[in-house]
């Protein structure tokens, strides 16, 4: 009996090491570790919609964040930036549901004078500026 109790002790282990060595490599962007580069950090912080203000993004430096406000629902993600490619993943968020929308988000940024301007790379046509609150 001992011996069956130290095998699935055993074989937990191995499962739950495996899960978390999984977990560590997944493509996630931000992936909760802060994995910007120096031109992300330039992101941190919260930006306010200029066609409505009261809806904004907030980017925290661990690489999680939210955005929404207003009208809109609050959705929380995670983030990660690379060199002008800004990466959102929408699944690890509390707000996630099985949808059949874009989880990972792929935008281009730019920042100039305090204005954050994002275009998707997966959807032509949306783009959109905010404004830096703090």
């Amino acid at each position: 009996m001992k011996k069956k109790a130290m095998t699935f002790f055993a074989i937990v282990m191995v499962a739950i090491s495996l899960g978390l060595f999984v977990g560590c490599s997944s493509h996630s962007p931000g992936s909760g570790g802060g994995a910007q580069d120096a031109a992300g950090e330039q992101l941190i912080g919260a930006w306010a919609w200029e066609e409505l203000s009261s809806y904004q993004y907030l980017f925290e430096p661990e690489g999680f964040g939210w955005r929404g406000g207003g009208i809109f629902e609050l959705e929380t993600f995670e983030w990660r930036a690379e060199g002008n490619n800004l990466l959102i993943d929408l699944t690890s968020g509390s707000n996630f549901e099985a949808r059949n929308i874009i989880n990972y988000e792929r935008w281009t940024y730019t920042i100039n004078n305090n204005r954050l301007t994002i275009t998707s790379q997966q959807e032509q046509g949306l783009d959109y500026s905010y404004i830096r609150t703090n």
